[in-house]
């Protein structure tokens, strides 16, 4: 009995942390990074619509239609069945849309700080990851790195889906790191990985190999873990693939397949083909016009290796690439437990980015979308540095070292910001489009009910209505209206035309 009680009570302490922690760095984060309002065509407003459907029991309903979609049979209606979104985003938007009462500026401001609160779980479990390490001192510079990223200002304060995609990835990789490699000896710890690999797969299709990369590389897919990994992950997407199946045909359908990798193209500059009737796999693609897939490939490597600094500072990936050299090294950390300072985690972090950067090289030239591996391999970078101080200043106390690393940060951040010039014009833009969204809303208002064709997400959100993305091509959206019988006598609404 004696023994028993100091148990719940460190518990409690461990949980306190974890939220003052989670608490700090928000606040932190909210004062660096003020409100700013989504743009008007931000993908935040599609996923709030999903959510407002499913509250009120109408399924996975999109009120935002791409012309594209209606090109298949079973999507041509409006509200249109989900086929351009994963659910797992709009589920949990279904939390702030709900507190927000039928409030749709409230439910923009509560999505904003779900995503504030993901990151803060993020950062939490990161500081916890690497106390478990025994190099609590690159937490402080790690979390400086956070705090820091215009991209994370971006896919936070937009509530962008990388907001939960790099949580999950995160607290898997950093589940996967503090086992040795090949431990095949637990049902339940395959189990959750098995889960998170599946959530990663609910939050963007497109990064679904990821965890399995992982689960190859730290040899995790063996024995009863790797069996348990299997059936959690097949048992977790079973509902949205049989949906997709009883659907479409495709257990795995999403529009993007038809559209990615031919956007941004001669043929069809910006994000023209979603505005088309012309749908096409990329394997078509491929086998009707190799030389465009090459070309974009290549555009795309040489616009992302401009780029990378923007994404994580220069130094620290020359950090990276240093301390993935071979090199002899010692070993800290909890017995069993793979070294703080061994480089095949950070290896294998900097396989996944360049496998990332060149899928991306063929399908959309948008930096964001590499935001889902900031947080693991900065605090993998981190943790690398702090080994190497710690190996040659093992007599500094670790606050001493966390000192030295912080003001490596910022010197880092000194010399090579993170900066992102097309984030500050983005979030100008927005504010500017205010005044016209706002007008655009109120003349929505005043049409009869049933569709509308629409230039802006946020004007049919905003106004409760459900509508066609404006095609630029009249003879298209003549087409559109011919196809779908609703949409043959809607009305239109820009937002350079509101009165």
């Amino acid at each position: 009995m004696s023994g028993a009680g100091p148990q719940p009570a460190r518990g409690a302490v461990r949980l306190l942390t974890v939220f003052a922690a989670a608490a700090v760095f928000a606040a932190a984060w909210g004062a660096l990074n003020p409100p700013a309002p989504p743009g008007p065509d931000a993908d935040l407003y599609d996923d709030l619509a999903v959510a407002r459907h499913l509250l009120r029991g109408d399924g996975f309903l999109s009120d935002t239609v791409y012309p594209l979609s209606l090109a298949f049979p079973f999507a041509r209606d409006v509200p249109q069945p989900l086929v351009h979104r994963q659910p797992a985003w709009p589920l949990l938007l279904t939390v702030p849309v709900a507190a927000a009462r039928d409030d749709p500026e409230e439910a923009v401001e509560g999505a904003r700080l779900l995503a504030l609160l993901l990151l803060s779980l993020a950062a939490t479990a990161g500081l916890a990851a690497a106390s478990r390490c025994g190099l609590g001192e690159a937490a402080l510079p790690w979390l400086l790195l956070l705090l820091a990223s215009p991209l994370l200002a971006m896919t936070t304060g937009w509530a962008q889906v990388e907001a939960p995609a790099g949580l999950a990835l995160s607290l898997l990789w950093w589940r996967l790191r503090e086992s040795p490699p090949g431990d095949a000896a637990s049902w339940r710890r395959g189990a959750v990985d098995g889960a998170l690999a599946a959530c990663v797969a609910l939050v963007r299709l497109d990064l679904c190999w990821v965890p399995w990369l992982w689960l190859v590389g730290r040899r995790r897919l063996i024995g009863r873990a790797g069996v348990a990994c299997a059936v959690a992950w097949t048992l977790t997407l079973v509902p949205w693939g049989a949906r997709n199946l009883a659907l479409t045909g495709n257990p795995a359908f999403t529009l993007q397949a038809y559209a990615e990798h031919l956007k941004e193209t001669p043929a069809w500059p910006g994000y023209s083909i979603y505005q088309s009737l012309s749908p096409e796999p990329f394997w078509q693609t491929l086998a009707r016009d190799p030389a465009l897939i090459a070309t974009k490939t290549l555009a795309g490597l040489n616009w992302f290796a401009a780029r990378l600094g923007r994404w994580l500072p220069w130094p620290l990936w020359l950090a990276a690439l240093l301390l993935i050299l071979p090199r002899r090294v010692r070993r800290y950390g909890p017995t069993g437990a793979p070294a703080a300072n061994d480089a095949a985690p950070l290896r294998l972090l900097v396989l996944t980015s360049a496998l990332l950067i060149v899928q991306y090289s063929a399908l959309s030239h948008t930096l964001r979308y590499l935001t889902v591996l900031l947080p693991a391999l900065g605090l993998e970078v981190w943790l690398g540095l702090a080994a190497w101080l710690k190996e040659r200043r093992p007599s500094w106390p670790t606050g001493a070292r966390a000192l030295v690393l912080a003001l490596w940060m910022a010197v880092v951040q000194l010399v090579a910001p993170a900066y992102v010039q097309g984030w500050e014009d983005a979030r100008r833009d927005a504010v500017r489009a205010q005044a016209d969204v706002a007008r655009a809303v109120a003349l929505a208002r005043t049409l009869p009910p049933g569709p509308l064709f629409a230039d802006s997400s946020a004007v049919l959100w905003r106004a409760g209505r459900a509508g066609v993305w404006l095609p630029s091509d009249p003879a298209v959206e003549a087409q559109v209206r011919a196809r779908v019988p609703r949409l043959a006598a809607a009305p239109t609404v820009r937002l350079r035309d509101a009165p």
